[in-house]
């Protein structure tokens, strides 16, 4: 290729076989998803397993999740559908229905300019070579960029494209914790700090809620599954975030 560029992350959301999560009823396949099926390297072919045969088994368990249990999720049903037209009434009535997306949809300026900052940061750290001492600057930018990006949510309102980019940030700070915690090359992951694999060190990063709140510290110690558990293998994230 003409420039390097990740188009799938070698982790993501933890799942078993049918793309069932460790929060009862969430379901997660394709890109989203860490099925284990690439290790620590993206082989290409393997698409087709997360994106039709995960995908399929995904639809098909939360089908029958959704069937064995419709009696109790239809009055949730209901509720949500009838907040939400109540939503819709009241933006009506105020006459702002089309104003209020309009201004949902907007990009603006201050998250433009931040996300070319995240997609610098993201290229110049955690690019084909890394090293340890980049990693932790970065981390350290992310950091600040994803108070500042909170902080801008809050005094402009949070849109789409602000909500897209602290998703983004969100992400590059796991990428580049995991990856610094890591004192190792494996895969698509190589340090040159740490140029040789360590057969300690072949197993996935987990994160979870739990261990998210401490994410600044030097490394995260493994820690079991639990809601929200979400794991990588360290391997090259997008060098131009979406």
């Amino acid at each position: 290729p003409v420039t390097p560029a990740a188009h799938y992350l070698c982790g993501g959301v933890q799942v078993d076989l049918n793309g069932q999560t460790s929060v009862a009823g969430l379901f997660a396949c394709g890109e989203t998803a860490h099925t284990g099926v690439h290790g620590a390297n993206r082989l290409a072919s393997n698409s087709l397993l997360e994106a039709v045969v995960f995908a399929n088994r995904s639809v098909k368990t939360s089908s029958q999740r959704f069937t064995d249990k419709a009696e109790m999720l239809e009055p949730l049903f209901l509720k949500a559908e009838e907040d939400a037209a109540d939503l819709v009434r009241r933006a009506a009535a105020a006459g702002g229905t089309a104003a209020a997306a309009a201004h949902f949809d907007e990009d603006p300026e201050w998250a433009r300019v931040m996300r070319g900052e995240v997609q610098r940061v993201m290229w110049s750290a955690a690019g084909i070579v890394r090293d340890t001492k980049t990693l932790r600057r970065a981390r350290t930018e992310l950091e600040i960029m994803l108070a500042r990006c909170e902080s801008e949510m809050l005094a402009r309102g949070a849109g789409l494209y602000a909500h897209e980019l602290r998703n983004l940030i969100t992400v590059g700070l796991i990428t580049v914790h995991c990856a610094s915690a890591r004192k190792e090359s494996r895969g698509l992951h190589y340090n040159v700090d740490f140029p040789d694999r360590v057969e300690g060190e072949r197993r996935p990063t987990l994160l979870t809620s739990d261990t998210w709140v401490g994410l600044s510290a030097a490394a995260t110690p493994a820690v079991p599954a639990t809601p929200a558990a979400a794991r990588t293998d360290d391997a090259r994230v997008p060098c131009n975030p979406r």
